[in-house]
């Protein structure tokens, strides 16, 4: 059952992000602090067009991918993907799931014209759902705001007994100061071929 919900909630993610549909309402919150913070109109960035990346089961080898191959793979388990913004903004997206589907990690970045970092938003999704905000201020990021929430309804709640079974993952929220850090960043300068 937990594997169902995780994977549904990526592949939800993936559809949604790829066809622009309404934002997630249980993250509306989040979604419209980050986007306040990052200077970013959140409409804008829903209905961007986005450069889509893999690197299939953990791989480190990063490509290039149509978003309809994207929804039909079995084993990318590490997507990212970049919507180019007015003004030169970017923001990027880094998506994890654990192999079984039982959780599923979303990491979103906000970076300026020159590529400096600006803000992150990171959604953990198991059975509850932990989600944070934070700012950047000379070049370090700052937690503003967190929330627990159940995963289905998004309702706010108290830390659950397992939030610390999966400690290793939410609290892992990798940071890139510019752009140019991404893991995937040097597909959108050499404008690799797309799988």
């Amino acid at each position: 059952m937990k594997r169902a919900v995780a994977l549904s909630l990526f592949v939800m993610t993936v559809a949604s992000s790829i066809f622009a549909e309404e934002p997630d309402k249980r993250f509306l919150w989040s979604s419209e602090k980050f986007a306040s913070e990052c200077g970013v109109d959140w409409p804008a960035y829903l209905s961007a067009t986005r450069t889509w990346f893999s690197d299939r089961n953990y791989s480190n080898k990063w490509s290039r991918f149509h978003p309809e191959t994207l929804k039909s793979c079995d084993d990318c388990y590490r997507v990212g993907d970049v919507a180019e913004l007015p003004a030169g903004k970017r923001i990027a997206r880094l998506s994890l799931s654990s192999e079984s589907g039982d959780w599923f990690y979303e990491i979103t970045y906000c970076f300026d014209s020159s590529g400096k970092l600006q803000g992150v938003m990171s959604i953990f999704n198991y059975n509850w759902s932990y989600v944070r905000l934070y700012s950047v201020e000379n070049g370090v990021p700052k937690v503003q705001a967190s929330k627990w929430q159940e995963l289905i309804s998004g309702k706010e709640i108290a830390r659950p007994d397992t939030g610390e079974d999966f400690k290793a993952q939410w609290s892992n929220v990798p940071i890139y100061k510019s752009f140019s850090k991404l893991p995937f960043s040097r597909l959108i300068q050499n404008n690799a071929q797309t799988n």
